[in-house]
């Protein structure tokens, strides 16, 4: 019986020895080269979307470079009236290297420049906004349309004779028509709606002359703010 039993142990110790049949070998070979395939793409992907990550960060960086060398180191107001530079920041946006990146990889762009800590908790927030916003920037026209504005000098230069001229009748409104008699509360609350119209109309007016330029882009806002409410 003890020999009988060792003999037992020995064939159990040999089967468990054995690398089992060859259908099995084989399909363990097979699940073994399917995974060393999808390592070696993850990792082909991996390489590609930090080749491209690096080739956005050197086209971005370029831009202030260009700048320079139209003798403005950023983007002011005064650096966005002189028509050279302009230009240049058009073309640049024009040739947008983030409309070919995920979004995923925009938004850590985003998150990477942004210093105020504020507004980052805002757009983390407001997840619809940071989506909007992100949307325009890989817009082929919504950035290069808006710049165009700072071409049109002698309309911008009508706008601010519009606005201050709205400003100005909104005061002599007030004056005529506000009555002194009225509770802290009733001049508060028609103040606002008077700011509040004077706000739309001037919109609505800059909107209108500007059209062109701003279409785009608002077209995205609008969209994306039907969705919301879908």
């Amino acid at each position: 019986m003890k020999k009988f039993f060792t003999f037992l142990c020995s064939v159990l110790f040999l089967i468990l020895l054995s690398p089992g049949p060859l259908g099995a070998q084989d399909d363990d070979d097979k699940i073994l080269n399917e995974l060393e395939e999808d390592r070696k793409k993850s990792t082909a992907q991996a390489v590609q979307m930090n080749d491209m990550s690096e080739n956005v960060k050197k086209q971005l960086s370029s831009v202030p470079e260009a700048l320079k060398q139209l003798g403005d180191s950023k983007l002011n107001p005064a650096s966005l009236m002189d028509e050279k530079v302009v230009l240049s920041l058009k073309e640049a946006l024009k040739n947008n290297p983030l409309k070919t990146l995920p979004k995923e990889e925009v938004r850590s762009l985003i998150f990477e420049k942004i210093q105020n800590q504020k507004v980052k908790t805002y757009l983390m927030n407001h997840p619809k906004i940071l989506d909007t916003w992100i949307e325009i920037l890989q817009d082929d026209k919504a950035l290069p349309s808006a710049v165009g504005i700072f071409l049109r000098k002698s309309d911008l230069k009508l706008y601010g004779f519009i606005w201050l001229g709205l400003l100005i009748f909104s005061w002599i409104f007030k004056k005529i028509f506000f009555s002194k008699d009225w509770t802290f509360l009733h001049r508060l609350f028609m103040s606002i709606l008077m700011s509040l119209s004077v706000s739309v109309i001037s919109f609505g007016i800059f909107y209108t002359m500007f059209y062109d330029e701003l279409s785009p882009a608002v077209k995205i806002i609008v969209k994306n703010w039907r969705q919301r409410n879908i």
